[in-house]
């Protein structure tokens, strides 16, 4: 303990020493017991990077001045941006040649003492304001500058080109699944597949959101107000997904044990039309509070209810088709029917959305180790991608499904070849 103490007194004492001395030769910095920090803007301004302006921020903006700064040896301490810093103001480069990438919440001493002025910069996803170091003046390079512009193309192209190649054939996949079930009436007709039909058309609209989204990380073009509209709209649909997913556990549990019974179509198209009700509006009050309250990590707060009830479900589903298979297999003395069960918790599987428990997780723990948003998104991506993937495998390539697809190809081939004959008699 009193070695860590000596060495925090010294620290805190090279920290004074060179604020004072950076003070002297500063204009406006007069407090000598504070460090000094450079603005690129005045308090309450940010630094557009497109109009190389300061604009007002508004007053609801979510700016979090409290920082943490590193002070070597894993040491870390909270600090108050506003009151343990002096501040002056300087214009930062009209071009800088790249961005820093800061965590939203610390602070680097490197570009405290550096050539770097800070300003508040809202984040791409999730609308939480960060301080962006960027550089006072502008490196004089000639040719570097080709080649380090040609180098970041390359790295945006080897982005994007594998990026838009997996969520356009996710989309397609999730498409052709939700076309077969909503064309065909042998299906739709079941409220298992009006269920899922909805979860899919929630899941493939933030994907399809996302797209543009992403686009504008890279080459912006987008207005703040058209990205906050993506925003809330992929918000609302993810957690649509969630409620969708829920929806279908609770249907699938009820009625398991009802297979042998006659269903009511009324009945069932009744009970669909309350889940719709309840699933839009809760998504649309809880998108409605987030948005109120700026609830920036919602997702991280239904994060934990959502794995439980899923999980829960889960388990108690793959406990009834256990004993529902074996009974079976014993009263009848066949095997081929356990062999059935593994295609059937896989279908369950994938109405449950266990895929998508797997990203949320995974996008959970990335978040709290700090990973950047690039390596999120394509987790997500790649999630996605095998979601859909499993989903159209186990729905529609099963043999019902083929069969049914089969017997309406056929008789539309031989309507077409029947209309030929029909015309040239009435001829």
């Amino acid at each position: 303990m009193m070695g860590r103490s000596k060495f925090l007194k010294y620290l805190f004492l090279t920290i004074y020493i060179s604020s004072f001395v950076r003070g002297l030769a500063s204009e406006n910095c007069q407090d000598r017991r504070k460090l000094c920090m450079t603005l690129c803007c005045e308090k309450w301004k940010s630094f557009n990077l497109n109009s190389k302006r300061c604009e007002s921020l508004d007053k609801a903006a979510n700016i979090s001045w409290m920082k943490r700064m590193p002070l070597g040896r894993n040491y870390v301490r909270t600090i108050s941006v506003l009151d343990d810093f002096d501040h002056k103001v300087e214009t930062p480069c009209s071009a800088p040649l790249e961005v820093i990438d800061n965590e939203p919440n610390t602070l680097n001493l490197d570009h405290i003492f550096g050539d770097y002025c800070f300003t508040p910069h809202r984040l791409e996803l999730g609308g939480q304001y960060t301080l962006l170091p960027l550089p006072k003046q502008c490196i004089a390079v000639k040719e570097e500058t080709n080649v380090q512009e040609n180098e970041v193309e390359a790295l945006k192209n080897a982005y994007l080109i594998p990026y838009f190649t997996a969520t356009i054939l996710s989309t397609l996949l999730m498409l052709a699944t939700i076309l077969v079930y909503g064309t065909l009436k042998e299906l739709r007709e079941k409220i298992n597949s009006k269920l899922f039909i909805c979860y899919g058309i929630s899941m493939m609209i933030p994907s399809i959101l996302m797209m543009p989204a992403v686009y504008d990380y890279h080459y912006p073009y987008l207005e703040q107000y058209e990205k906050d509209i993506i925003s809330k709209t992929m918000f609302y649909f993810g957690i649509s997904s969630l409620q969708w997913s829920n929806v279908t556990c609770f249907e699938m549990r009820r009625t398991f044990r009802q297979i042998n019974t006659e269903r009511n179509w009324k009945k069932d198209l009744k009970r669909f039309l309350w889940y719709s009700l309840y699933v839009w509006s809760i998504s649309f009050i809880l998108t409605m509070v987030a948005w109120r309250f700026s609830l920036r990590n919602m997702h991280e707060v239904l994060l934990v209810p959502y794995i439980t009830v899923n999980t829960i479900v889960f388990v108690i589903l793959i406990v009834d088709v256990l004993r529902t298979r074996l009974k079976v297999a014993k009263l009848k003395e066949e095997t081929h029917s356990v062999r059935k069960i593994l295609p059937t918790i896989l279908r369950i599987f994938a109405m449950m959305g266990l895929s998508q428990i797997t990203h949320y997780s995974v996008v959970l723990v990335t978040f709290l180790n700090d990973t950047s948003i690039i390596k999120i998104i394509m987790i997500f991506t790649v999630i996605s991608t095998l979601d859909a993937l499993l989903i159209f495998i186990l729905f529609v390539m099963k043999a019902e499904v083929r069969s049914v697809l089969k017997t309406r190809i056929c008789c539309c081939c031989k309507e077409n070849k029947k209309d030929p004959q029909t015309n040239t008699m009435s001829l």
